[in-house]
Order: structure tokens, then sequence, then C-alpha cells
């Protein structure tokens, strides 16, 4: 996903977005958050943008399914 960044100009440098990236897989919902990249990861580059923080992010459509269980979590746990 990172690499992807480098290749669509986004404005994060690859070495944050990778940080970025690693520190959404910690607990609670690091289990959903893998599921998340495993699917970004089988995407191609027409499917990616720049988002507005820089980061390359997947187009509207692409794993969604995956996105929503992640959301899910977060906002269960975000509630206790």
């Amino acid at each position: 996903m990172c690499n992807l960044g480098q290749q669509l100009h986004c404005a994060v440098d690859t070495p944050t977005c990778v940080l970025a990236c690693s520190e959404m897989l910690a607990p609670p919902c690091g289990r959903e958050l893998r599921k998340v990249l495993e699917c970004f990861a089988r995407e191609p580059l027409a499917h990616w943008e720049c988002g507005p923080e820089g980061l390359p992010e997947i187009r509207s459509g692409y794993c969604d399914a995956p996105q929503a269980e992640a959301t899910r979590c977060i906002e269960r746990e975000s509630a206790r």
C-alpha cells in the first residue's frame, strides 16, 4: 500500500506510511485491520488515490466489507 503511495505521488513518504499502517495493527482491532490491509494488498493501482491526509487510500467500492468490519470493531471498542 505504501509503495502505491509513491507511484501515486501522495504527500506522505513511505516510512511515515509504513509507521501509520503498523500502528493500525495494534490490539484490540488488529485482526480486523489486518484483513483490511490484506484486501488492500490485492487491489491494483487503478483502485487507489491519495487521501486528504496524504496517505494512499482505496477508492470507494473496494474492500468495503472488511473495512466495515474494522469500523464496527473500533466503534465497539471506543464505546467501552
